[in-house]
């Protein structure tokens, strides 16, 4: 009896100590995982939560040299995250055909020897200072929806595969005519499930940038950005969305900018997104022009009184904004549109509402 009772007994913690080993092989495995493929993921959550001043980089002030890398954002002290653009099918222009390319114009010495190399290392600077990078496509002049939306998202996976050191991707889609009739919206959602699938990093984050009017349910029948939110919502962090180059609609007070939009775009303000969009304002990044001439028509508003509109809000409204952009970084590089804009509204202030 007491020999089989120790045999017993060492049977049991024969199998106690590989079921243990077992657990900790498996949990270590899935910690591995997890850790290798998280390189983003304290920047994700961050570009979720914080106040965002976000500048898109279209043209750049330096080209050459170690300098580029200032025209890009790096080191700026007023905004935390910077959009390159554009990429198109078929083309890559503007700041982000340097970036692919950043060998050529930053040198092989200092920060790695292929594309590749220095992208990390440029990123890891950019998270060192607190600060997000990531790339636009389409913008105002590309016009993608005649093509299949699954292989234009294929095409732009593959960019970013290949460039694979960014922490976003933004859709700057702007075809007004597809969006009308319905077809836009369709293919956009297909476009960006497909995206989502095909780019090899899942912590890349989805933004898109609308229009303000694309929110109208009342003037776009098929529900354009409404139906994209309910369809594909859930993989867009967020939109940045342009309050600005509308024409008669100019968003530049507080009535057209968070209480009623006017027409021809009716249900456009900030209020009237929320109650008949249904998305929250946690989602919507307000946009305008850094100065006068980087508006085509109207939406530009003196940051100052911006910032004194988005308190009125704020007081009135218990709205608290996620974050503000401008077009372009070149025009603020010495932040003065981001500070005076900053010192008229603080993000963190306690609602006032009534």
């Amino acid at each position: 009896m007491q020999k089989q009772v120790s045999f017993a007994l060492i049977t049991l913690i024969l199998i106690t100590t590989a079921v243990v080993s077992y657990i900790s092989l498996e949990n270590g495995s899935d910690f591995l995982s997890k850790k290798e493929n998280t390189s983003n993921h304290h920047f994700k959550s961050q570009g979720s939560s914080q106040f965002k001043k976000i500048a898109y980089i279209n043209q750049l002030s330096q080209w050459d040299g170690p300098k580029i890398l200032d025209a890009m954002g790096l080191n700026s002290p007023c905004y935390n995250l910077f959009i390159l653009t554009f990429w198109m099918p078929g083309q890559v222009s503007d700041a982000l055909s340097a970036w692919e390319n950043i060998s050529k114009y930053i040198g092989t010495t200092k920060y790695g020897k292929t594309n590749a190399e220095i992208q990390k290392k440029i990123l890891e600077l950019f998270h060192a200072q607190g600060k997000q990078l990531f790339i636009s496509a389409f913008g105002g002049t590309d016009f993608p929806t005649k093509s299949d939306p699954v292989q234009i998202a294929s095409q732009l996976a593959a960019f970013v595969n290949r460039n694979p050191y960014i922490d976003g991707v933004d859709i700057d889609y702007e075809d007004d005519d597809a969006i009308f009739n319905g077809t836009g919206v369709t293919w956009l959602i297909k476009f960006q499930k497909a995206l989502a699938e095909k780019i090899n990093n899942k912590n890349i984050i989805f933004t898109h940038a609308p229009q303000a009017p694309y929110f109208s349910r009342a003037y776009y029948h098929n529900g354009a950005y409404y139906a994209i939110e309910q369809e594909v919502g859930h993989l867009i962090s967020w939109y940045n969305v342009q309050f600005y180059n509308q024409e008669s609609e100019s968003y530049d007070s507080f009535q057209k900018l968070f209480l009623n939009s006017g027409t021809p775009f009716v249900k456009t303000s900030y209020k009237e997104i929320l109650e008949n969009a249904k998305i929250p304002i946690s989602k919507l990044v307000l946009g305008k022009p850094a100065t006068r001439k980087n508006a085509d028509n109207t939406g530009y508003v003196e940051p100052a009184e911006l910032g004194k509109i988005c308190t009125e809000a704020q007081q009135k409204l218990g709205y608290n904004i996620p974050g503000f952009f401008i077009w372009e970084f070149i025009s603020d590089q010495h932040c003065l549109f981001s500070n005076a804009f900053s010192k008229n509204y603080n993000p963190d202030a306690k609602k006032k509402v009534n």
